[in-house]
């Protein structure tokens, strides 16, 4: 079984955006979908280490010299162009990890019940 195809609202089509058309590809690069913040900003230190990485990639993997400004643009791109889809992906991944623990403290609250026992009309006790 295939993924399943990003919604207009940022996440893996689920029951709540099924019915909406669209992809990661649609959110608007302006950075609001709805009320939503999508644009993904970094600190000048953060961006700095992600440029000198794309640096490395290009002259290790496609053994081609990048410049900082050129590393920079390609950076904004990503961020802008898909930034979104691993953001919205991020979220549906943690979502999913939080319903999962939520469903152990159910199931633990649900293990420290004590049984209760009601009188029936006979006068003996059931459960």
């Amino acid at each position: 079984m295939g993924e399943r195809p990003f919604s207009r609202c940022g996440t893996l089509a689920d029951s709540r955006c099924a019915g909406e058309r669209g992809g990661c590809f649609q959110l608007k690069a302006s950075g609001v979908i709805g009320e939503r913040k999508t644009d993904i900003k970094f600190t000048e230190h953060e961006k700095a280490i992600i440029v000198r990485k794309i640096q490395r990639y290009f002259t290790g993997e496609l053994r081609q010299e990048i410049g900082r400004f050129d590393a920079e643009f390609l950076l904004d791109f990503f961020s802008r162009e898909i930034g979104s889809c691993f953001y919205s992906r991020g979220l549906y991944d943690a979502r999913g990890r939080l319903s999962s623990k939520l469903d152990d403290l159910a199931e633990a609250i649900c293990a420290l019940e004590r049984p209760i026992e009601f009188r029936n009309d006979v006068g003996a006790y059931a459960m």
